[in-house]
């Protein structure tokens, strides 16, 4: 484990986008974790916390997350194609219940782990949100309302895609995009 980072550490990751009284909100894909607004999302093992009947020699002792002994934190990955692999993450189980899925770029900090994939961390926020304007079966979305909900993280929300892509090539866009903004050649 990595001491406290002084400046974040940014990865790339994909969230659910559910509809709530305020409007859409992030949420995370495998722990249905909602993303407070104007506040770092704090880890916490949900390991320890979802196996409190298990046999006692397969339970997993409360820690501080992350640890180096579990898999538990926020995670982001290096690399955007493989936060993208997560769109189609328990499609069968959240369909119904979420309005899209988004990437986007998040920052870490505090403890960081860092693993071959990506990270994992004690803290985390939006850095900048992509919408996609279709879901990868092809179905159009209200990208706009949606991008307009997902500015109250006080991030920059960009639409990507254009009528009659799908996620592939709004990927293609979204690697573009960051390029032309940061000046580096370094995305995959």
């Amino acid at each position: 484990m990595a001491p406290d980072y002084f400046r974040p550490v940014v990865g790339w990751r994909t969230w659910l986008v559910v509809a709530t009284p305020v409007g859409p909100r992030l949420r995370s894909i495998v722990f249905g974790t909602d993303w407070p607004l104007g506040e770092a999302l704090p880890a916490r093992c949900e390991f320890a916390l979802r196996r409190p009947w298990t046999r006692p020699w397969h339970r997993v002792p409360v820690h501080e997350a992350p640890s180096d002994d579990c898999d538990c934190g926020i995670w982001a990955a290096k690399d955007i194609a493989y936060a993208m692999s997560f769109f189609h993450l328990y499609d069968d189980l959240l369909g119904q219940r979420s309005l899209h899925r988004v990437v986007g770029s998040v920052c870490l900090w505090g403890s960081v782990v860092e693993g071959s994939l990506g990270w994992r961390a004690t803290r985390a926020y939006p850095a900048h949100i992509y919408v996609p304007t279709h879901r990868e079966n092809g179905r159009r979305v209200n990208a706009e309302n949606i991008a307009r909900g997902l500015a109250d993280y006080g991030v920059p929300v960009e639409i990507v895609g254009k009528v009659g892509e799908r996620v592939g090539p709004a990927l293609a866009e979204i690697r573009q995009r960051e390029r032309n903004r940061t000046g580096e050649l370094s995305l995959p």
